[in-house]
């Protein structure tokens, strides 16, 4: 068995997405959450930790993390700490261990091909991450196929999973910080901001730090809608869409209230757990109409669900609520330009300060403008109006 220094190094490595300075984070990187799932005492961790500080693999910082009131303590892998975390999980993989079947069949097999045959026996949904079996193996010396034939931890359905995209997307810390506290007040959020302004960074830069953690499901949809003048049909559209995200076998849809208990009866799997939906892109009045009953039904099955809507500035919500509650308080966070300091140091050194005070008063700091013109070459622009290609030429010169 290795140290439990390197067990927490390799427990960490499943957060390498995250790095000191994020608003929020999992359960997980939290000493209570490290634990837990590393299995030793909260007062253990702050020992096992230092010696991962001492050699520079693991830094700390303070984060909000769910069920948390206030910041609490957490741990990040430094580029080095991921570099030697990946190097022990190829090794450990790479050992051979005992596999009891279900059966009580023994065999020995390297453990990342019972991962393989884990995956394909459980699915993706009920099958433990390399780095919960490698611990998991630690933990026990030998895997047993019956520890992991119930849920995993993982979630009802994910329909959304954090992507190294996330790490390139604009970062708003203090719009992800507000979205934090409006979760905490409120069931039904509503973030609304110009188009590019960073709604949806914000947004999925939240669900990155909570997703992993097993009481939180996220599901996630944003699609180009076609235009619907009926906000009856767009809710219905958006329910299918919703519930084929959560993994309900719809068929064609076409049977309103079968859809409706679908997802009310695989919601009801995970009654004891907590499930985020959230809708992106609800940019006409129509679909903004049509996502308030679908959240207002989502809010409706068992569990405790939380609801985030985005939709641009333009569309009012004074008076927004829920058609079966309208005295539910809505918390709205209003996504706005950057930070001068912000624009600046996204655009880099490639104007002067006259120039950069004229482009950031041009685009009021929005940071889709500001990155339009940072990456767009002079030569592809010609297609833009004539505002947006004065402040590329500007930009470009």
């Amino acid at each position: 068995m290795i140290p439990v220094n390197e067990r927490v190094l390799i427990h960490l490595f499943k957060y390498k997405n995250y790095d000191a300075g994020s608003p929020s984070v999992p359960t997980g990187m939290t000493q209570s959450g490290i634990a837990d799932e590393v299995g030793i005492s909260v007062t253990h961790v702050p020992r096992a930790v230092s010696k991962l500080q001492a050699d520079g693999l693991v830094t700390e910082g303070l984060a909000h993390a769910p069920q948390s009131k206030r910041r609490v303590k957490a741990y990040f892998l430094t580029m080095m700490g991921k570099q030697h975390a990946r190097n022990l999980m190829e090794s450990l993989l790479d050992q051979e261990v005992l596999l009891v079947e279900s059966d009580g069949l023994q065999k020995t097999e390297r453990l990342e091909d019972i991962h393989r045959e884990m995956s394909s026996k459980f699915g993706a949904d009920r099958t433990p991450t390399l780095v919960d079996l490698v611990l998991k193996s630690q933990a026990k010396g030998f895997v047993s196929m019956e520890d992991f034939e119930g849920p995993c931890g993982r979630g009802l359905v994910q329909g959304w999973a954090p992507t190294a995209d996330v790490d390139s997307l604009v970062k708003r810390i203090e719009i992800s910080e507000e979205l934090v506290s409006a979760l905490d007040r409120s069931e039904l959020v509503v973030v609304q901001g110009d188009e590019g302004t960073g709604k949806t960074s914000s947004t999925l830069t939240v669900m990155s730090a909570i997703y992993g953690d097993s009481p939180i499901n996220i599901i996630y949809y944003s699609k180009d809608h076609e235009e619907v003048d009926k906000v009856e049909e767009a809710k219905h559209q958006l329910l299918l869409d919703m519930a084929k995200a959560m993994g309900v076998d719809c068929g064609d849809g076409s049977n309103k209230m079968e859809l409706a208990k679908q997802v009310s009866d695989q919601a009801a799997n995970n009654k004891d757990g907590q499930t985020l939906f959230v809708l992106d892109d609800l940019n006409t009045k129509v679909l903004v109409d049509a996502g308030l009953k679908v959240a207002d039904f989502l809010l409706g099955l068992p569990g405790r669900n939380s609801v985030i809507i985005c939709l641009r500035e333009e569309k009012e919500v004074m008076g927004i609520g829920l058609p079966s509650q309208p005295d539910a308080e809505v918390a709205t966070v209003r996504v706005g330009g950057m930070k001068k300091e912000e624009a600046r140091e996204l655009i880099g050194d490639s104007l002067d300060e006259g120039e950069f005070d004229t482009l950031y008063e041009m685009t009021g700091g929005n940071p889709g403008w500001l990155l339009k013109a940072r990456d767009t070459p002079v030569s592809e622009g010609e297609h833009l109006d004539p505002e947006e290609r004065a402040l590329l030429r500007m930009l470009k010169k």
